[in-house]
């Protein structure tokens, strides 16, 4: 963004400061309206506008580094959302564990791909890995999304009585 190095790595801070207070609002939301597919969405969507100011915006540092906070703000507050909805959603502890450490390593796996698609040819846009960063959010507001439909059908279907869902008298899922 043309900042110096020592300027880079102190305004690297204040995005992750703000990301807490989003954070805590965002999982307080979804806790209380146990609307964590929202919340998800939300996040995703203000991921997605984030990455694409960094991205694509190039008169002006300081938009691209308002799009800082919203992609640090969306993507970090997204990591809890999707644990917490993973286990409102899974019965049984054995499958719990198994669920979470898929969706850990998975989150590993994208550190991995991440650091390898921010490739040093594409400096300074880093294009190519800013779609990949969109490209990832928007297919978890398309999972989400299909979560809701999936999810809200088997609900309506277990209220009416005709379904028990994962075995459980009275369990729904978490839309």
């Amino acid at each position: 963004m043309g900042y110096s190095t020592t300027m880079a790595q102190i305004l690297s801070f204040p995005p992750y400061v703000a990301a807490a207070p989003w954070m805590l609002s965002t999982a307080w939301f979804a806790d209380r309206y146990r609307k964590r597919g929202l919340v998800l969405i939300l996040n995703a969507s203000a991921a997605i506008v984030g990455v694409a100011m960094m991205g694509f915006i190039r008169s002006h540092p300081g938009a691209r580094y308002a799009g800082v906070f919203l992609g640090v703000c969306g993507c970090n507050s997204n990591v809890p959302t999707i644990l917490s909805y993973m286990h409102n959603n899974i019965v049984g502890q054995s499958k719990r564990s198994i669920a979470s450490a898929l969706t850990i390593g998975g989150g590993a796996i994208g550190g991995i791909i991440a650091s390898n698609i921010f490739r040093q040819a594409d400096a300074p846009e880093y294009r190519p890995a800013m779609i990949a960063a969109i490209m990832t959010q928007a297919v978890t507001i398309l999972h989400v999304g299909k979560n809701f439909w999936v999810y809200g059908r088997v609900n309506r279907r277990a209220d009416e009585g005709i379904i028990v869902v994962e075995g459980q008298a009275g369990f729904r899922y978490t839309l």
